[in-house]
Protein backbone atom coordinates (compact mmCIF):
# COMPACT_ATOMS: atom_id res chain seq x y z
CA UNK A 1 0.00 0.00 0.00
CA UNK A 2 2.97 2.00 0.49
CA UNK A 3 2.73 2.69 -3.62
CA UNK A 4 -0.14 4.47 -3.06
CA UNK A 5 1.39 7.65 -1.23
CA UNK A 6 4.43 7.25 -3.33
CA UNK A 7 3.13 7.83 -6.65
CA UNK A 8 3.32 11.06 -8.57
CA UNK A 9 0.44 13.64 -8.29
CA UNK A 10 -0.78 12.82 -11.69
CA UNK A 11 -1.20 8.99 -10.58
CA UNK A 12 -2.77 9.44 -7.34
CA UNK A 13 -5.31 11.65 -8.99
CA UNK A 14 -6.09 8.46 -11.00
CA UNK A 15 -6.35 6.16 -8.40
CA UNK A 16 -9.36 7.19 -6.80
CA UNK A 17 -11.45 6.10 -10.00
CA UNK A 18 -9.42 3.15 -11.08
CA UNK A 19 -9.39 1.43 -7.43
CA UNK A 20 -13.07 2.61 -7.27
CA UNK A 21 -14.24 1.73 -10.90
CA UNK A 22 -12.15 -1.90 -11.00
CA UNK A 23 -13.59 -2.33 -6.87
CA UNK A 24 -16.73 -2.22 -8.48
CA UNK A 25 -16.25 -4.70 -11.11
CA UNK A 26 -15.32 -7.30 -9.05
CA UNK A 27 -17.37 -7.58 -6.46
CA UNK A 28 -20.77 -7.43 -9.18
CA UNK A 29 -18.94 -10.04 -11.00
CA UNK A 30 -18.24 -11.67 -7.57
CA UNK A 31 -21.65 -11.61 -5.62
CA UNK A 32 -24.00 -11.77 -8.94
CA UNK A 33 -22.46 -14.31 -10.90
CA UNK A 34 -19.97 -16.42 -8.95
CA UNK A 35 -22.10 -16.66 -5.50
CA UNK A 36 -25.99 -15.95 -6.58
CA UNK A 37 -25.86 -17.82 -10.08
CA UNK A 38 -23.18 -20.68 -9.62
CA UNK A 39 -23.52 -21.79 -6.14
CA UNK A 40 -27.25 -20.87 -5.18
CA UNK A 41 -29.89 -20.42 -8.31
CA UNK A 42 -28.03 -22.67 -9.84
CA UNK A 43 -29.53 -25.58 -7.48
CA UNK A 44 -33.46 -24.84 -8.25
CA UNK A 45 -34.13 -26.63 -11.31
CA UNK A 46 -37.79 -28.28 -12.47
CA UNK A 47 -37.14 -31.57 -14.17
CA UNK A 48 -33.39 -30.66 -15.31
CA UNK A 49 -34.83 -27.26 -16.79
CA UNK A 50 -33.84 -23.70 -15.40
CA UNK A 51 -35.07 -19.95 -15.59
CA UNK A 52 -37.71 -18.14 -13.50
CA UNK A 53 -40.57 -19.85 -14.86
CA UNK A 54 -38.83 -23.16 -14.11
CA UNK A 55 -38.80 -21.80 -10.41
CA UNK A 56 -42.29 -20.86 -10.90
CA UNK A 57 -43.38 -24.17 -12.46
CA UNK A 58 -41.68 -25.85 -8.74
CA UNK A 59 -44.14 -23.17 -6.56
CA UNK A 60 -46.88 -23.86 -8.46
CA UNK A 61 -46.86 -27.70 -7.95
CA UNK A 62 -46.91 -27.08 -4.10
CA UNK A 63 -50.10 -25.25 -4.39
CA UNK A 64 -48.11 -22.72 -1.96
CA UNK A 65 -50.35 -19.48 -1.08
CA UNK A 66 -48.79 -16.52 -2.78
CA UNK A 67 -47.63 -17.72 -6.16
CA UNK A 68 -50.23 -15.55 -8.25
CA UNK A 69 -48.54 -12.61 -7.17
CA UNK A 70 -45.12 -14.26 -7.87
CA UNK A 71 -46.07 -15.30 -10.75
CA UNK A 72 -46.23 -11.44 -12.01
CA UNK A 73 -42.53 -11.17 -10.32
CA UNK A 74 -41.35 -13.90 -12.50
CA UNK A 75 -42.86 -12.82 -15.75
CA UNK A 76 -41.44 -9.20 -15.36
CA UNK A 77 -38.35 -11.07 -15.13
CA UNK A 78 -38.68 -13.15 -17.74
CA UNK A 79 -39.74 -9.94 -20.17
CA UNK A 80 -36.32 -8.56 -18.96
CA UNK A 81 -34.05 -11.68 -20.05
CA UNK A 82 -36.07 -11.58 -23.12
CA UNK A 83 -35.34 -7.62 -23.48
CA UNK A 84 -31.38 -9.04 -22.18
CA UNK A 85 -31.76 -11.29 -25.31
CA UNK A 86 -32.52 -8.52 -27.75
CA UNK A 87 -29.58 -5.56 -26.52
CA UNK A 88 -27.26 -8.14 -25.29
CA UNK A 89 -25.98 -9.83 -28.56
CA UNK A 90 -26.25 -6.54 -30.34
CA UNK A 91 -23.88 -4.93 -27.62
CA UNK A 92 -21.71 -7.70 -27.34
CA UNK A 93 -20.71 -8.06 -30.78
CA UNK A 94 -20.47 -4.50 -31.28
CA UNK A 95 -18.28 -4.02 -29.00
CA UNK A 96 -15.82 -7.00 -30.17
CA UNK A 97 -16.02 -5.28 -33.65
CA UNK A 98 -15.13 -2.02 -32.62
CA UNK A 99 -11.63 -3.15 -32.42
CA UNK A 100 -11.41 -2.07 -35.80
CA UNK A 101 -11.47 1.13 -35.05
CA UNK A 102 -7.99 0.25 -33.09
CA UNK A 103 -6.25 -1.91 -35.71
CA UNK A 104 -7.49 -0.38 -38.44
CA UNK A 105 -8.81 3.16 -38.48
CA UNK A 106 -9.61 2.94 -41.82
CA UNK A 107 -12.42 0.32 -41.60
CA UNK A 108 -14.25 2.28 -38.93
CA UNK A 109 -17.09 3.05 -40.96
CA UNK A 110 -17.60 -1.27 -41.54
CA UNK A 111 -18.17 -1.73 -38.03
CA UNK A 112 -21.76 -1.71 -38.70
CA UNK A 113 -22.42 -3.41 -41.39
CA UNK A 114 -20.18 -6.07 -40.28
CA UNK A 115 -22.04 -5.76 -37.05
CA UNK A 116 -25.25 -6.46 -38.85
CA UNK A 117 -24.30 -9.09 -40.67
CA UNK A 118 -22.43 -10.99 -37.71
CA UNK A 119 -26.13 -11.25 -35.83
CA UNK A 120 -28.13 -11.50 -39.05
CA UNK A 121 -26.47 -14.94 -39.49
CA UNK A 122 -26.65 -16.34 -35.88
CA UNK A 123 -30.50 -15.68 -36.74
CA UNK A 124 -30.34 -17.45 -39.16
CA UNK A 125 -28.78 -20.53 -38.59
CA UNK A 126 -30.60 -20.90 -35.64
CA UNK A 127 -32.91 -23.88 -37.44
CA UNK A 128 -30.27 -25.80 -38.05
CA UNK A 129 -29.42 -25.84 -33.77
CA UNK A 130 -25.98 -25.27 -32.56
CA UNK A 131 -24.84 -29.40 -32.37
CA UNK A 132 -22.92 -29.12 -35.27
CA UNK A 133 -20.85 -26.15 -34.33
CA UNK A 134 -21.30 -26.80 -30.44
CA UNK A 135 -18.11 -28.67 -30.19
CA UNK A 136 -15.90 -25.48 -31.30
CA UNK A 137 -17.88 -23.28 -28.41
CA UNK A 138 -15.40 -24.52 -25.74
CA UNK A 139 -12.24 -24.37 -27.20
CA UNK A 140 -12.80 -21.22 -28.34
CA UNK A 141 -13.93 -19.73 -24.81
CA UNK A 142 -10.99 -21.69 -23.02
CA UNK A 143 -8.62 -19.72 -25.67
CA UNK A 144 -10.70 -16.36 -24.98
CA UNK A 145 -10.31 -16.78 -21.42
CA UNK A 146 -6.54 -17.37 -21.51
CA UNK A 147 -5.88 -14.29 -23.69
CA UNK A 148 -7.66 -11.96 -21.84
CA UNK A 149 -6.03 -12.80 -18.33
CA UNK A 150 -2.58 -12.56 -20.19
CA UNK A 151 -3.51 -9.33 -21.21
CA UNK A 152 -4.15 -8.49 -17.65
CA UNK A 153 -1.45 -9.99 -16.07
CA UNK A 154 1.07 -8.23 -18.56
CA UNK A 155 -0.66 -4.67 -17.07
CA UNK A 156 -0.62 -5.73 -13.53
CA UNK A 157 2.74 -6.28 -13.68
CA UNK A 158 3.37 -2.53 -14.44
CA UNK A 159 1.11 -1.53 -11.68
CA UNK A 160 0.73 -4.10 -8.63
CA UNK A 161 -0.98 -1.13 -6.59
CA UNK A 162 -4.15 -2.45 -8.72
CA UNK A 163 -4.69 -5.53 -6.77
CA UNK A 164 -5.79 -3.05 -4.00
CA UNK A 165 -9.21 -2.79 -5.80
CA UNK A 166 -9.93 -6.14 -3.72
CA UNK A 167 -10.88 -4.03 -0.58
CA UNK A 168 -14.65 -2.93 -1.12
CA UNK A 169 -14.21 -0.03 0.17
CA UNK A 170 -12.83 1.87 -2.53
CA UNK A 171 -15.82 0.38 -4.16
CA UNK A 172 -17.77 2.21 -2.04
CA UNK A 173 -16.14 5.55 -1.57
CA UNK A 174 -16.00 5.51 -5.05
CA UNK A 175 -20.00 5.71 -5.19
CA UNK A 176 -20.33 8.06 -2.62
CA UNK A 177 -18.37 10.76 -3.98
CA UNK A 178 -20.06 10.41 -7.58
CA UNK A 179 -23.19 11.54 -6.60
CA UNK A 180 -26.51 10.42 -6.76
CA UNK A 181 -27.44 11.39 -10.37
CA UNK A 182 -23.62 9.78 -11.64
CA UNK A 183 -24.01 6.75 -9.00
CA UNK A 184 -27.36 5.58 -11.10
CA UNK A 185 -25.03 6.00 -14.64
CA UNK A 186 -22.43 3.77 -12.53
CA UNK A 187 -24.56 1.49 -11.79
CA UNK A 188 -26.25 1.16 -15.57
CA UNK A 189 -22.55 0.70 -16.46
CA UNK A 190 -22.06 -2.26 -14.16
CA UNK A 191 -25.11 -3.83 -15.58
CA UNK A 192 -23.65 -4.57 -18.87
CA UNK A 193 -20.74 -6.25 -16.52
CA UNK A 194 -22.86 -9.35 -15.98
CA UNK A 195 -25.63 -9.09 -18.58
CA UNK A 196 -25.77 -12.00 -20.01
CA UNK A 197 -25.18 -14.14 -16.89
CA UNK A 198 -28.85 -15.02 -16.17
CA UNK A 199 -28.44 -17.31 -19.23
CA UNK A 200 -26.45 -19.51 -17.18
CA UNK A 201 -29.45 -20.62 -15.29
CA UNK A 202 -31.93 -19.94 -18.20
CA UNK A 203 -29.92 -22.66 -20.57
CA UNK A 204 -29.16 -25.40 -17.66
CA UNK A 205 -30.88 -28.01 -20.00
CA UNK A 206 -28.32 -27.54 -22.35
CA UNK A 207 -25.62 -28.41 -19.48
CA UNK A 208 -24.57 -30.77 -17.07
CA UNK A 209 -25.24 -28.71 -13.99
CA UNK A 210 -22.33 -29.80 -11.88
CA UNK A 211 -19.86 -28.77 -14.12
CA UNK A 212 -21.19 -25.39 -14.41
CA UNK A 213 -20.18 -23.94 -11.22
CA UNK A 214 -16.75 -25.50 -11.05
CA UNK A 215 -16.12 -24.41 -14.45
CA UNK A 216 -16.95 -20.45 -13.53
CA UNK A 217 -14.69 -20.14 -10.80
CA UNK A 218 -11.57 -22.38 -12.11
CA UNK A 219 -11.47 -20.40 -15.70
CA UNK A 220 -14.04 -17.74 -16.08
CA UNK A 221 -14.27 -15.96 -13.19
CA UNK A 222 -9.94 -15.51 -12.50
CA UNK A 223 -9.85 -14.66 -16.20
CA UNK A 224 -12.62 -11.80 -15.95
CA UNK A 225 -10.78 -10.49 -12.66
CA UNK A 226 -7.20 -10.07 -14.10
CA UNK A 227 -8.26 -8.54 -17.33
CA UNK A 228 -10.30 -6.10 -15.24
CA UNK A 229 -7.53 -5.22 -12.72
CA UNK A 230 -5.20 -5.19 -16.20
CA UNK A 231 -7.35 -2.39 -17.67
CA UNK A 232 -7.55 -0.44 -14.21
CA UNK A 233 -3.46 -1.19 -14.29
CA UNK A 234 -3.40 0.10 -17.05
CA UNK A 235 -5.37 3.36 -16.69
CA UNK A 236 -3.22 3.81 -13.75
CA UNK A 237 -0.34 4.17 -16.00
CA UNK A 238 -1.63 7.18 -18.03
CA UNK A 239 -0.44 5.48 -21.56
CA UNK A 240 -3.34 6.63 -23.84
CA UNK A 241 -6.74 4.43 -24.52
CA UNK A 242 -6.52 4.67 -28.55
CA UNK A 243 -10.41 5.27 -29.78
CA UNK A 244 -11.89 5.39 -26.61
CA UNK A 245 -11.45 1.17 -26.48
CA UNK A 246 -9.91 0.33 -23.33
CA UNK A 247 -9.68 -3.18 -23.46
CA UNK A 248 -7.75 -3.26 -27.23
CA UNK A 249 -5.45 -0.37 -26.11
CA UNK A 250 -4.03 -3.39 -23.93
CA UNK A 251 -3.25 -5.49 -27.05
CA UNK A 252 0.52 -5.31 -28.39
CA UNK A 253 -0.24 -3.98 -31.97
CA UNK A 254 0.73 -7.23 -33.91
CA UNK A 255 -2.04 -9.00 -32.36
CA UNK A 256 -4.91 -6.83 -32.62
CA UNK A 257 -6.27 -8.42 -35.85
CA UNK A 258 -6.78 -11.77 -34.21
CA UNK A 259 -7.65 -10.44 -31.08
CA UNK A 260 -10.59 -8.47 -32.56
CA UNK A 261 -11.36 -12.33 -34.49
CA UNK A 262 -11.32 -14.28 -31.26
CA UNK A 263 -13.17 -11.66 -29.40
CA UNK A 264 -16.08 -11.56 -32.18
CA UNK A 265 -15.95 -15.27 -32.36
CA UNK A 266 -16.58 -15.00 -28.15
CA UNK A 267 -19.22 -12.76 -28.10
CA UNK A 268 -21.21 -14.40 -30.64
CA UNK A 269 -20.91 -17.69 -28.49
CA UNK A 270 -22.13 -15.78 -25.51
CA UNK A 271 -24.75 -14.74 -27.71
CA UNK A 272 -26.08 -17.73 -28.79
CA UNK A 273 -25.99 -19.16 -24.42
CA UNK A 274 -28.60 -16.11 -24.69
CA UNK A 275 -30.56 -16.73 -27.62
CA UNK A 276 -30.58 -20.47 -26.73
CA UNK A 277 -31.58 -19.21 -22.70
CA UNK A 278 -34.77 -16.83 -24.37
CA UNK A 279 -35.95 -19.93 -26.02
CA UNK A 280 -36.20 -22.02 -22.99
CA UNK A 281 -37.93 -19.46 -21.18
CA UNK A 282 -40.74 -19.57 -24.12
CA UNK A 283 -40.85 -23.22 -23.88
CA UNK A 284 -41.73 -23.34 -20.63
CA UNK A 285 -44.01 -20.34 -20.47
CA UNK A 286 -46.13 -21.87 -23.54
CA UNK A 287 -47.01 -24.87 -20.91
CA UNK A 288 -47.54 -22.93 -18.45
CA UNK A 289 -50.12 -21.01 -20.58
CA UNK A 290 -48.32 -17.49 -20.29
CA UNK A 291 -47.46 -17.18 -24.18
CA UNK A 292 -49.43 -18.33 -27.15
CA UNK A 293 -49.44 -21.53 -28.73
CA UNK A 294 -46.20 -22.45 -30.55
CA UNK A 295 -44.66 -25.26 -32.45
CA UNK A 296 -41.42 -26.20 -30.61
CA UNK A 297 -39.56 -27.67 -33.32
CA UNK A 298 -36.26 -29.65 -31.49
CA UNK A 299 -32.81 -29.66 -33.10
CA UNK A 300 -31.83 -32.29 -31.31
CA UNK A 301 -32.93 -36.07 -31.10
CA UNK A 302 -30.92 -36.78 -28.00
CA UNK A 303 -31.55 -33.27 -25.96
CA UNK A 304 -35.17 -31.82 -25.34
CA UNK A 305 -33.54 -28.21 -24.63
CA UNK A 306 -32.75 -27.40 -28.33
CA UNK A 307 -35.11 -26.64 -30.08
CA UNK A 308 -36.79 -23.51 -32.20
CA UNK A 309 -40.16 -22.05 -32.29
CA UNK A 310 -42.33 -21.50 -34.98
CA UNK A 311 -46.79 -20.18 -34.83
CA UNK A 312 -49.11 -22.72 -34.21
CA UNK A 313 -50.13 -23.31 -37.77
CA UNK A 314 -49.96 -26.60 -38.94
CA UNK A 315 -49.07 -29.72 -38.05
CA UNK A 316 -45.83 -31.64 -37.69
CA UNK A 317 -44.44 -34.97 -36.53
CA UNK A 318 -44.91 -35.71 -32.90
CA UNK A 319 -41.12 -36.70 -33.03
CA UNK A 320 -39.93 -33.38 -34.35
CA UNK A 321 -42.19 -31.09 -31.93
CA UNK A 322 -45.30 -31.03 -29.74
CA UNK A 323 -48.16 -28.96 -28.95
CA UNK A 324 -48.60 -27.44 -25.69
Amino acid sequence: MDQLFLAGPAQRKRQPTSFGGVSLVIWTITIIVAIKYALFVLRAQNDGEGGVFALYGLLHEQRRRGTTLLLWALMLGAGLLFGDGIITPSISVLSAVEGLHVAMPALGNAVIPITIGLLTGLFAIQFKGTAGIGIVFGPVLIVWFAAIAVLGVVQIQHHPDILAAFNPIYGLTFLHRAGLFDTLLILSALMLVVTGGEAMYADVGHFRRAADPGELVRRGLPALLLNYLGQGAYVLSGAPVEAGKLFYSMVPAPLLFPMVLLATVATVIASQALISGAFSLVSQAVRLGLFPRLVLLHTHEDMPGRFMCRSSIGRCSPAACFWS
